[in-house]
């Protein structure tokens, strides 16, 4: 497994007006950053897209990974040496946060000779994935979070009674996250739980005030919030647990919510089956980092999304 570190603070720069490059200490938190990368189940967004371009296997081309400014419109992009990073479908990767930027040439410039490893990218992925496909696919990227509200994997609590280990251990993984809900979303609308003991068939039903305060939450995001958003949504198999991700993130470093507190609640009932039954190797291990990646740099992303 390889670490996922920021790159050393002496091989970043940023290019100024005058192309006058000056050292920028990134500070980056280790809040979020997980201590190994699974190497095969991280969903890869460097390559396969019609007419791009495949990154990875690549051997390292460049030899420095800086930072500058792509416009008066507060944009940020990477060079690499001398040429500027773009993405598989050849769009130009740029955001709209400093030290996100930072966090992007990280990455980049811990790869290492031999070739460039796209699954220890995990925050470039997100941003490859949100400038290619969720400016593209919005609407349909918002109408597939909304089905998994449908069947949310957090409104299902097992049995008190003849699950009693299981309903115990989510209860506790989906306090913080409920807790947390509370304060985003509207108090008169909650979501919609099956009843202690009962078996739900079909889509929940969920206040239709509901449903449409978490449409209009998505639809007011932009195309990099979409991503991370999607991506802790899949993880959990929950908008809901994706939303308070998301939220969470948004907010100051300190936020109640943790990332830990984010996989426990994704991972309750897989983790309790792996107990019972034991843990397949090659499977259920790379499940379990790649569930941890993703969350932490989702939820990393959309931290340095807010900073600046």
């Amino acid at each position: 497994p390889h670490q996922l570190r920021v790159a050393s603070t002496s091989a970043l720069r940023v290019l100024g007006p005058k192309n006058i490059c000056t050292p920028y200490p990134p500070t980056v938190s280790t809040r979020y950053l997980s201590s190994s990368i699974p190497s095969e189940s991280t969903p890869n967004a460097f390559s396969g897209a019609a007419g791009g371009t495949s990154l990875a296997g690549r051997r390292r081309f460049y030899r420095q990974v800086s930072v500058c400014s792509a416009g008066n419109d507060g944009m940020y992009t990477i060079r690499l040496d001398t040429r500027l990073l773009k993405t598989p479908q050849r769009n130009c990767l740029c955001v709209p946060s400093l030290p996100l930027a930072y966090a992007l040439a990280g990455e980049w410039d811990r790869q290492e000779e031999a070739g460039i490893r796209s699954e220890t990218m995990p925050l470039t992925s997100l941003a490859f994935t949100a400038i290619d496909q969720i400016t593209m696919e919005r609407d349909i990227v918002i109408e597939e979070c909304m089905k998994y509200l449908l069947n949310d994997t957090s409104c299902y609590p097992a049995c008190s009674k003849s699950d009693r280990v299981l309903a115990k251990r989510q209860r506790a993984a989906w306090r913080p996250i409920n807790s947390f809900l509370r304060s985003v979303l509207p108090s008169e609308h909650p979501p919609y739980v099956v009843e202690d003991g009962m078996l739900h068939l079909g889509s929940l039903p969920h206040p239709p005030a509901l449903v449409d305060f978490l449409r209009a939450y998505m639809e007011a995001m932009d195309e990099y919030e979409l991503a991370c958003l999607r991506s802790v949504t899949r993880e959990a198999k929950s908008l809901l647990v994706g939303v308070a991700a998301a939220s969470a993130s948004a907010k100051d470093i300190d936020s109640p919510l943790t990332p830990e507190e984010v996989i426990a609640a994704s991972r309750t009932e897989e983790e309790f089956q792996i107990e019972n039954w034991g843990l397949v190797e090659g499977g259920h291990d790379l499940d379990r980092l790649n569930c941890s990646v993703q969350v932490r740099a989702s939820m990393m992303f959309l931290n340095l999304l807010g900073k600046n």
